[in-house]
């Protein structure tokens, strides 16, 4: 697989390989430990983006009570996109587990207490659109 990512955090950071499809998904990677008191506002907030493609959202629970899965999983009508991976404790290792776990090729890595909208979507699409080399990277500030 082609990777691309993107981390939304303090700073963005993006990779990408241009014989990306945006046909082929997107998947969200939110590495998390004891974000059971946010996590669901997190969850619906992204699915209300209305992104325009295929996409899953994978919740890396590095805490080894999996304490925000259990929270998730308490839910009785958590959406299909959602998928619940335990891992160890570490953002890194959290990605990883995350990464491995996604059936896309578009990665995007989200601090579950980061709020984007639709136009970090719709900037993230038209940088690739935009960008003629074959890979790329840049970073900027949230606020």
């Amino acid at each position: 697989m082609n990777y691309l990512g993107w981390f939304f955090g303090m700073h963005l950071w993006l990779i990408y390989d241009m014989n990306l499809s945006m046909k082929q998904g997107l998947s969200i990677i939110m590495p998390v430990f004891k974000e059971q008191d946010s996590i669901l506002y997190q969850i619906d907030h992204l699915l209300n983006l209305k992104i325009p493609f295929p996409f899953e959202i994978i919740i890396s629970d590095g805490d080894p009570d999996t304490t925000t899965i259990n929270h998730i999983q308490k839910q009785t009508n958590y959406a299909p996109e959602i998928i619940l991976v335990a891992s160890e404790k570490g953002r890194g290792l959290q990605m990883n587990t995350g990464a491995l776990r996604a059936s896309n090729e578009l990665l995007f890595f989200l601090h579950a207490d980061t709020r984007i909208d639709r136009q970090h979507i719709d900037q993230m699409i038209q940088a690739f659109q935009d960008h003629g080399n074959p890979f790329f990277c840049g970073t900027f500030d949230l606020k």
